[in-house]
């Protein structure tokens, strides 16, 4: 990945985790139209990277990726063999709903990929 390139996937992490933090303080926010948007763009970003890239660390362990050749958002347990396969849409519905919580930031180093995993 170039510079540039991880400069906008840290950018855009920091905005998801900003919003996501916002809507769990005030839930009657509107969002789902940013969170399309924002999740839009990390498919955008790995898809032009020809890359699967980590949206974020799940708490307590697992990551949420964009899978760029499946072309779906994944949330992924490997201690649970675990992974679960969502479109966009899904994506930020379950992501409005208060599923895969974002980990503390500092838990899990950023980026960083599983690079071994079997679909169930």
């Amino acid at each position: 990945m170039t510079n540039k390139a991880e400069k906008n996937h840290s950018m855009l992490q920091d905005e998801l985790l900003h919003l996501l933090a916002r809507y769990r303080k005030k839930p009657y926010m509107p969002v789902w139209g940013e969170l399309f948007y924002m999740l839009r763009q990390f498919k955008q970003l790995s898809i032009k990277q020809k890359m699967d890239l980590e949206v974020y660390p799940l708490q307590p362990t697992g990551q949420l990726i964009y899978e760029y050749q499946t072309g779906k958002f994944v949330a992924q347990v490997p201690e649970l063999n675990l992974y679960i396969t969502l479109e966009l849409e899904e994506c930020v519905d379950s992501l409005i709903s208060g599923r895969f919580r974002p980990a503390p930031r500092n838990s899990h180093p950023a980026g960083v990929l599983q690079a071994n995993r079997e679909h169930v």
